[in-house]
């Protein structure tokens, strides 16, 4: 029962982040631990359209038999699972987001809301699923529980997957200030 719950919740934040626009195409991916597993969408899958067939059981130790199945992240999610103790985490590509991440080695709001919840938020590089860059998000997500990588997405990570998508969805919405006004300040 506590699995279908997982599995359920994990399908509706996906249909959510697609819908919010977050995410496009097969990208993007979410997971939930619970103990020593990990829950965490397969590879290859739109989360528009995800259903509980497509999250798979994992450890949250070292390589297991199903890690073939899941996202190409989980080296990253599993980092971060580790390091924070965070118990739900989710992987997007915010576009405002990502475009300041190009000019950037950090996100830092200026609107009151996004500057008083977030701060600054760091910008890393790296390889999608490697262990280079799953150090690089683990340690640089600060208490804040969320990283940007620059060109790519966002990790973020909570106690819940509504803590996690919030994050998200306020670090775009600061993004998406911060664009339209340097956009702004640019013309005469």
């Amino acid at each position: 029962m506590v699995q279908e719950t997982i599995l359920n919740e994990i399908v509706e934040w996906g249909r959510s982040i697609y819908s919010r626009g977050y995410v496009h195409g097969s990208a993007g991916n979410i997971s939930v631990r619970v103990r020593d597993i990990i829950f965490i969408t397969r590879h290859g899958v739109s989360l528009r359209s995800l259903s509980m067939e497509d999250v798979v059981p994992v450890s949250l130790g070292e390589k297991d038999e199903l890690d073939h199945l899941a996202s190409i992240e989980l080296p990253i999610h599993r980092e971060i699972y580790r390091v924070t103790g965070s118990s739900a985490i989710i992987h997007a590509h915010p576009v405002y987001t990502i475009v300041l991440s190009f000019e950037a080695n950090e996100v830092k709001p200026i609107d009151v809301e996004g500057s008083f919840h977030l701060g600054s938020v760091s910008v890393v590089e790296g390889t999608p699923g490697s262990d280079s860059l799953a150090k690089a998000v683990s340690t640089r997500m600060g208490e804040k529980g969320i990283v940007v990588i620059r060109g790519h997405g966002v990790f973020s990570a909570g106690e819940t997957l509504r803590e996690a998508f919030e994050k998200i969805d306020m670090l775009e919405g600061s993004s998406k200030i911060i664009y339209l006004y340097k956009g702004k300040a640019a013309k005469p």
